[in-house]
């Protein structure tokens, strides 16, 4: 599948209660016309500290941060997963493309595919972790499906997609330099975030013995 599908798809399955970041030039030029928001980032991969950064924000709102980026972003900042994953906090969500591959190197493998277990290595740092590889093989386009499903998700969870690194020839798109209208969207009170509320507790049922 190309990365562009899994970006497209995704993005529109995102609330507008919702923040999104986006992390490398090309995910940003694939999400930008499908969610042309202020209040969202679109950052450059040349930047470090970003998964933190998002993490911060999370930590600070009631609304769900969906973090966007790929797997050579992810080997070079581990401990800022690692980070993310053991912070428990629940309305953190990042989005993985796994391509086994550099963007903007051809033929050059990433350790990250040689692993026996990519799903383990995020579940051990303390994410759950989602593969929704089935969702695109058995729908043409499955937004409703997947949005169905993540309105009963909690974080901080990890979204493995399985991508090849084809490029679509896209408008250049201006990465975010001044924060302000995420500032403002996370401090309004009038945005309430998106929070799943099951329809019964175990402790709230009365069980016989």
């Amino acid at each position: 599948m190309r990365r562009y599908t899994g970006v497209r798809v995704l993005t529109q399955t995102i609330l507008d209660c919702d923040l999104a970041v986006y992390i490398g030039k090309d995910i940003c030029k694939e999400a930008y016309q499908y969610r042309q928001h202020d209040n969202n980032l679109y950052l450059s991969d040349e930047e470090e500290g970003l998964i933190s950064f998002a993490l911060g924000m999370a930590i600070g709102t009631d609304k769900r941060i969906f973090v966007f980026c790929e797997d050579q972003y992810f080997i070079r900042n581990m401990s800022e997963f690692m980070q993310a994953g053991v912070s428990k906090c629940k309305n953190f969500v990042v989005v993985l493309f796994v391509s086994g591959g550099y963007t903007n190197v051809s033929n050059t493998p990433l350790i990250f595919d040689e692993v026996n277990s990519q799903h383990g290595i995020l579940y051990n740092m303390g994410f759950m972790v989602h593969n929704y590889s089935n969702f695109f093989k058995q729908h043409k386009n499955p937004i409703k499906h997947i949005r169905k499903f993540w309105a009963r998700i909690r974080g901080p969870l990890a979204v493995l997609l399985p991508v090849d690194n084809r490029k679509k020839d896209m408008p250049v798109v201006e990465l975010s330099k001044n924060m302000t209208a995420t500032k403002e969207f996370i401090r309004n009170k009038d945005i309430t975030g998106y929070s799943y509320v099951p329809p019964f507790s175990i402790e709230e049922l009365a069980l016989g013995v």
